[in-house]
């Protein structure tokens, strides 16, 4: 058989490492919580009073979009420390025990955030003076009851 010892400490050395790995990581959490938004915001600002007028109806859509636009500002807003994360876990290269801590606390983030991006899992939605009120938990329970389909 072979040696089955494991070094876990060199696991963690600096230069077991990639900059270059470190800033492609960074690159593509960039391109996906701030460059997408952005862009889907400047296209919610151009399109906004085109749609309704487009549309020809008594809709306004402009509040509805500039709902939206607040939510991915929010999106933004609480990506900020996965951007930070993303550096350490593509410094390491992938099968390396290193990125275990950096993927565990990324996750907790990523649960933080969506508690704080849906107010502790209401979602409130405003159409034309009807408010909608979304618990994600029912919704968990519902997809749990039908089998996540």
């Amino acid at each position: 058989m072979g040696d089955l010892k494991h070094d876990y400490v060199t696991d963690f050395s600096l230069r077991c490492g990639s900059w270059t790995s470190s800033f492609y990581y960074v690159c593509k959490a960039i391109s996906a919580f701030i460059i997408i938004p952005l862009a889907a915001i400047a296209l919610i600002n151009g399109i906004g009073p085109e749609l309704t007028e487009a549309m020809g109806s008594g809709i306004d859509f402009g509040p509805i979009l500039m709902e939206f636009g607040g939510y991915l500002s929010r999106y933004m807003l609480y990506s900020i420390p996965l951007l930070f994360l993303a550096a350490f876990i593509g410094y390491y290269p992938p099968g390396n025990y290193a990125r275990i801590p950096f993927k565990f606390l990324s996750s907790i983030s990523l649960a933080i955030m969506l508690l704080l991006f849906t107010d502790g899992g209401h979602l409130y939605v405003s159409l034309g003076g009807d408010s909608l009120d979304m618990f994600l938990d029912k919704y968990a329970e519902m997809m749990k009851s039908s089998g996540g389909a």
